[in-house]
């Protein structure tokens, strides 16, 4: 399967970041259909809250999943992404 990621890299605004990946999600969304879509957030000047009880952050990961079950990961500072070997 396809997949998109969608990359941020931000100060201290999870929240702007969550707004932005989602307007850009929808402005290709007839180019990325079939697609499973991952956001991916990287903020420099602090630490991610405990947010996973935000409604705002459900909302987005709920939306990130309806794409081929697409997800959300956060960093601080830097961000690795393993690699997926396909093992």
């Amino acid at each position: 399967m396809k997949a998109a990621y969608f990359i941020e890299l931000k100060g201290t605004e999870l929240f702007h970041a969550i707004d932005q990946i989602t307007r850009t999600i929808k402005l290709l969304s007839d180019k990325i259909t079939g697609y499973k879509i991952n956001a991916r957030i990287v903020l420099t000047k602090v630490t991610i809250p405990e947010a996973k009880n935000n409604p705002k952050i459900l909302r987005f990961e709920k939306m990130l999943r309806g794409y081929n079950n697409g997800n959300l990961k956060t960093g601080t500072s830097h961000f690795i992404e393993p690699v997926n070997t396909g093992q």
